[in-house]
């Protein structure tokens, strides 16, 4: 996969399975959206560490489950983060506090 991609929009797509670990080499990645696929397993950890410029994830209507890794509050260039209409479970994690760019309307979780 190309490290120096910006941006990669694949939803309504059908995509099944987890996230690949090979995408965390896509470092300059700044929006990664996959929503409205069937993505399942757990929110990899990877995401933030391997992508620090990530300002959009928008993951929102796939088959995610577990709990929403605290790693996320890494990603403090986030502006927008969707994870509604997944399968997640327990409270948001109060890392997620980190992430000052997000605005009023930039964060769905439920």
């Amino acid at each position: 996969m190309c490290d120096y991609k910006e941006s990669l929009h694949l939803e309504h797509n059908e995509l099944h399975g987890s996230i690949p670990l090979s995408w965390g080499a896509m470092t300059s990645l700044k929006e990664l959206s996959l929503h409205h696929n069937s993505i399942d397993n757990a929110l990899p950890h990877f995401i933030c560490d391997a992508m620090p410029s990530l300002t959009f994830l928008l993951l929102n209507n796939n088959h995610l489950e577990g709990s929403i890794p605290q790693e996320l509050g890494n990603c403090t260039s986030l502006k927008q983060l969707y994870l509604d209409e997944n399968f997640l479970r327990g409270r948001p994690p109060k890392e997620l506090g980190n992430l000052h760019n997000l605005g009023m309307y930039g964060v769905i979780l439920v």
